[in-house]
């Protein structure tokens, strides 16, 4: 094979079958001149006899030894062992359009050294809910606004300029708005490619992510992009997305005010990468709110109160850091609830839907009481199936969970 013009670099941790999505994505661009490399970060899993099948000149696999923690170990080995003039990255849970790399090369021939391309951050099903980032005319914003690695790629010099991808424990901002950020103190020139080609179903998104994983959405994704990947689809992405004032809105914060390694910390919190200790639930407990990472699932604390509303899932996630060989009685205090929420609200534990009630209290909020097993060795997760409500003040509003009591039956 010919020196391949792109190199892709793909890191990946425990995906397994569910990575093969993200890579079919890849092999199935329009332009092909390419190479990918899939870098694990320890994988323990099953995914280099997952990726067996499509190893070849052109597909190429690489675990590192341990486990590093971020993809920033991972995409500094592929950025070693790359070929290819330019260099893309692709998260290994994200979809690429067909002619992602087509635009991407146009725009490197427009003179980009680093060339972004659109990118939707879709919600979790069912919630409605997208941003749109990456579409941008004036260089200005480049300085301002955060592009995932799904959505940029970059020329081998620019690459070298920026230099290595930093370990997430040294610096401040997350590893890969610190990685732009670098390539924007070094005067490269940052280009839009103006088209939507990247769809991201982000981990950081979705509460819990890596405790079971799933590529039923980026299934969906890439069979979709074969046949409705229409300029009039992705025009309604960018309108409903502006509607929304979901639009070029990822903008940078001040990340002199976080300590090294505090946000990859909290996004680690996020995924379920990073759990409280597990204990053995002998007596009763109770779990009280507090403001801990809960990605789109769960908004802050409200002012003055115990509770937190759910946000953009209609099936927000609940952490039980308990294990029991016994059933479990649970009595949870819910707010804010309207008569259609309460009839439409089913409850969830470790996927197994079970039976429950609600009733008021004599303290004024409703209690949602429920008996159900605990994994006996692992984290459970409460899922509540429960509709989004409307907008206020800037939230939507869906339903309000406060202090978790949980007892074990006799």
């Amino acid at each position: 094979m010919h020196s391949p013009s792109i190199s892709i670099i793909t890191a990946t941790l425990n995906r397994g079958q569910h990575l093969i999505p993200t890579l079919t994505s890849a092999l199935r661009q329009s332009h092909q001149n390419f190479e990918i490399i899939v870098v694990g970060d320890g994988c323990t899993d099953d995914t280099e006899q997952v990726l067996q099948p499509y190893i070849s000149e052109r597909v190429r696999w690489h675990n590192l030894p341990k486990n590093s923690g971020s993809q920033s170990a991972p995409n500094n080995k592929g950025l070693e062992l790359a070929k290819g003039h330019y260099i893309a990255f692709l998260g290994h849970d994200d979809i690429w359009s067909p002619d992602h790399l087509d635009l991407l090369m146009k725009t490197f021939e427009a003179g980009a050294d680093i060339a972004v391309s659109g990118c939707v951050f879709h919600g979790p099903p069912g919630g409605n809910f997208h941003t749109v980032t990456g579409l941008f005319s004036a260089s200005k914003e480049v300085e301002t606004h955060f592009f995932p690695p799904s959505s940029f790629a970059l020329t081998r010099r620019a690459a070298e300029r920026i230099g290595k991808w930093q370990m997430p424990e040294s610096v401040r901002a997350p590893v890969d708005a610190d990685y732009c950020l670098r390539g924007i103190s070094e005067g490269l020139n940052f280009r839009s490619t103006g088209q939507i080609t990247v769809h991201k179903f982000a981990a950081g998104h979705r509460y819990l992510s890596y405790l079971k994983q799933s590529s039923d959405e980026q299934e969906e994704m890439l069979s979709f992009l074969q046949h409705g990947n229409t300029p009039q689809w992705r025009e309604g992405l960018i309108s409903s997305a502006k509607a929304a004032k979901r639009f070029m809105i990822m903008t940078l914060p001040d990340f002199s005010k976080n300590e090294p390694g505090e946000l990859f910390h909290r996004n680690a919190e996020n995924r379920g990468l990073r759990l409280p200790g597990l204990m053995e639930l002998v007596s009763e407990k109770m779990i009280a709110q507090d403001d801990g990472p809960r990605a789109i699932d769960w908004a802050p604390l409200a002012p003055g109160t115990k509770f937190r509303w759910s946000l953009h899932n209609p099936r927000p996630k609940i952490l039980i850091p308990y294990s029991s060989t016994k059933p479990v009685n649970f009595s949870v205090d819910i707010h804010g609830m309207s008569q259609e929420a309460r009839s439409a609200l089913a409850v969830q534990v470790n996927g197994e839907r079970v039976a429950h009630s609600l009733s008021f209290t004599d303290r004024g909020v409703m209690e949602l009481a429920f008996a159900a097993k605990l994994l006996p060795d692992k984290h459970s997760i409460v899922e509540l199936n429960a509709p989004l409500g409307a907008v206020q003040n800037g939230w939507i509003r869906g339903i309000a969970v406060g202090d978790i009591r949980l007892s074990p039956q006799v």
